[in-house]
């Protein structure tokens, strides 16, 4: 992710997307898929391909910590739109503090059926983390988050 952060690679998981390029607007995304692809069509009628499950890695560098605080309020804030959500919690990965959001059951629409998310601050960097399952994953969401939390390293020298 840019110059921020690296994340290791998750067994059972595969590199998908990378954009680096949206790096010069301060905002890089990334995502690694479980499973076979199927295409999907979202209700905005646009082609999606589906996995069985899907991390979706989001920073944002923010001109300060409270614009970052502002922006994991607005993504958190979505996943609560899409999930009936668990109760949030606090929880360390490699030394990084995140709250952490179990996504239970989707609402209407979102072709994902549960999963987990995580969100930190770091710096002026807002952190989100997004793991999204279908019916047919068996892996236990919770866990994979953390072992996908606990293999990202940073560069910023606080680590």
């Amino acid at each position: 992710m840019g110059t921020v952060l690296a994340a290791e690679p998750l067994e059972g998981f595969d590199a998908n997307e990378n954009k680096d390029a949206l790096g010069p607007s301060g905002l890089w995304y990334a995502t690694w898929t479980a499973g076979e692809g199927e295409a999907y069509i979202n209700d905005e009628g646009e082609d999606a391909t589906l996995y069985d499950a899907q991390i979706y890695l989001l920073v944002e560098e923010c001109r300060s910590s409270n614009k970052a605080g502002e922006d994991l309020a607005e993504w958190k804030a979505r996943e609560r739109a899409s999930y009936d959500c668990g109760e949030e919690t606090e929880e360390t990965f490699a030394g990084q503090d995140f709250s952490v959001l179990s996504l239970e059951s989707s609402k209407s629409g979102n072709p994902y059926s549960f999963g987990a998310a995580a969100f930190a601050i770091r710096g002026n960097y807002a952190i989100c983390v997004e793991l999204v399952c279908r019916d047919g994953w068996t892996g236990d969401a919770s866990e994979t988050l953390s072992e996908f939390l606990g293999g990202l390293h940073y560069n910023d020298g606080e680590e």
